[in-house]
């Protein structure tokens, strides 16, 4: 089998070929991102209120989030989600 080189940037990557965060990882929000003169970003949840300094290649979490928040969301998600498949 041959690999194939290409150039292309997946669609999922976002700045410099880092992947973009567009949900929080733990409770599966939308994410805003706020952009700070030098290049900084920072990527907040405004559900569970985590966040992370993004610059460059370097991702650091700068708060962690409030695990109450994402257990409720995560069960919401997960009542939302059973009331939408039939049961077999």
């Amino acid at each position: 089998m041959l690999l194939k080189w290409s150039r292309e940037v997946p669609e999922t990557a976002g700045v410099n070929g880092m992947p973009r965060l567009e949900r929080c990882p733990y409770d599966g929000s939308p994410v805003v991102a706020d952009a700070y003169p030098g290049g900084f970003v920072v990527v907040s949840c405004e559900s569970c209120g985590a966040a992370w300094e993004l610059h460059n290649a370097f991702v650091r979490r700068v708060a962690e989030p409030d695990w109450i928040a994402v257990r409720v969301a995560s069960e919401h998600r997960r009542g939302a989600s059973a009331a939408i498949r039939p049961r077999v």
